[in-house]
């Protein structure tokens, strides 16, 4: 339970922004394939975006591109990196021993002329593909192992909507305009078009357009 309203939408804050931290590395991952994705590689790359753009800047995918159009390679020379294909090696080969292990194996479809097959499929993938496909299998391995009603659990907290703004986004604190990060608030929305400020209520809900325009 939230001790005061203050609590729970610091809360909520904290997970919108965590939330944008995971697009940013995700971006970041599949723009530049020769970085190893890895935790190091993960957390260096925020790191790099916040200590470019500063405590009140969201590190969006746009604040580290522009951060790499002032540092160039110094700044992804950070961040350790090999060749795609092997990457994509690697991969494959973490990918044919989950589905011949016991949980992936358990229909006794993959056996070994079957991951053979899967293996030469594999070869034309591309890496986004692969990372895909791991992702995929990874996740249905983990679900094979937990009981029903932790399963039910599971689906039933992915679909509840405890946004504040139940069927829509959360509005971001700033967005990228004109070349540059600006705050979106009421200001900046006071200063858009008829258009934009309608497209800005059908994504996030007039009520949720509203509660910003009033916090001045």
């Amino acid at each position: 339970m939230f001790k005061t309203e203050q609590d729970r939408e610091r809360m909520i804050q904290a997970a919108a922004l965590e939330n944008v931290k995971k697009n940013l590395v995700a971006f970041v991952y599949q723009k530049f394939p020769i970085l190893i994705v890895c935790e190091s590689n993960s957390r260096m790359i925020v790191e790099l975006t916040e200590r470019w753009a500063g405590p009140d800047i969201v590190p969006t995918p746009e604040a580290f591109l522009s951060m790499l159009d002032e540092n160039g390679k110094d700044a992804l020379s950070m961040l350790a990196q090999q060749p795609v294909e092997r990457t994509k090696e690697q991969i494959t080969q973490e990918i044919l021993t989950l589905l011949a292990s016991k949980n992936g194996g358990r229909d006794g479809k993959y056996d070994a002329y079957n991951l053979r097959s899967e293996e030469a499929r594999m070869k034309s993938w591309s890496l986004d593909a692969l990372r895909a496909r791991l992702s995929e299998i990874r996740t249905k391995q983990r679900m094979v192992v937990q009981p029903v009603a932790a399963l039910k659990t599971f689906v039933a907290e992915s679909r509840r909507d405890t946004s504040p703004y139940p069927g829509f986004p959360q509005m971001p604190k700033e967005v990228w305009q004109d070349g540059k990060t600006v705050p979106l608030n009421a200001l900046t929305i006071k200063a858009m078009s008829s258009y934009e400020v309608r497209r800005l209520a059908r994504i996030y809900s007039d009520r949720q357009l509203n509660a910003r325009l009033a916090q001045g």
